[in-house]
């Protein structure tokens, strides 16, 4: 079987968006070349109240390089629902595979993906997801933390990651990510890769 080669074209790391109508306008990519792309947009609830419908995101594409034409590829609702927040009970340093949480609460089911906002530095947040459920205080989760987190950093119980392949005869791509409700905010993620060829 031949190997396939990739790159990434963009990733905009994560990023908050303020509720009441405001957007993220991701940034257009050209893919000429490419054999076939894949974009993956996550999106997490960081506040502890209800978003009805969850974000708006759309995914646009043009068959063309000069980015010009853009028409809707995908529309879909992300992340809807009252998220729980919980915030860290001990730094969770890079590596480790357990975090600790003055309460579990929500955060019980084996195999749920949760949102880890990082409130110092949001680009650090990280989705991860719960192994195994050991106590009121403490879970573990699938593999390790890619970075450091300070007790100011909050568990959230509602996150979505959608991947969206993008045909081949598309050349260009930009993604809008709407954040229309009017009491949560959101953090945000787009990332974009690109087969190049095969070996």
């Amino acid at each position: 079987m031949a190997a396939m080669t990739k790159d990434t074209l963009f990733i905009q790391e994560w990023v908050a968006i303020a509720k009441g109508n405001n957007l993220i306008d991701g940034i257009g990519a050209n893919f000429q070349t490419s054999l076939g792309a894949s974009l993956v947009v996550s999106v997490a609830n960081i506040e502890a109240v209800a978003n009805a419908l969850g974000a708006l995101v759309i995914v646009e594409a043009a068959y063309d390089s000069g980015n010009q034409g853009y028409r809707e590829l995908y529309s879909i609702r992300m992340a809807a629902g009252t998220a729980v927040l919980e915030a860290l009970d001990a730094i969770a340093a890079a590596d480790q595979e357990v975090i600790e949480l003055a309460s579990t609460t929500g955060f019980e089911t084996i195999g749920d993906k949760y949102f880890l906002h990082d409130t110092v530095d949001i680009e650090k947040s990280e989705i991860v997801r719960n192994l195994t459920f050991i106590n009121d205080d403490k879970i573990s989760i699938v593999g390790d933390l890619e970075f450091t987190h300070q007790t100011s950093a909050k568990l959230c119980s509602i996150v979505d990651s959608k991947m969206f392949p993008i045909p081949n005869e598309i050349e260009a791509v930009r993604v809008l990510i709407i954040n229309d409700d009017a009491d949560c905010d959101i953090a945000a993620k787009i990332e974009l890769a690109r087969i190049t060829g095969l070996a």
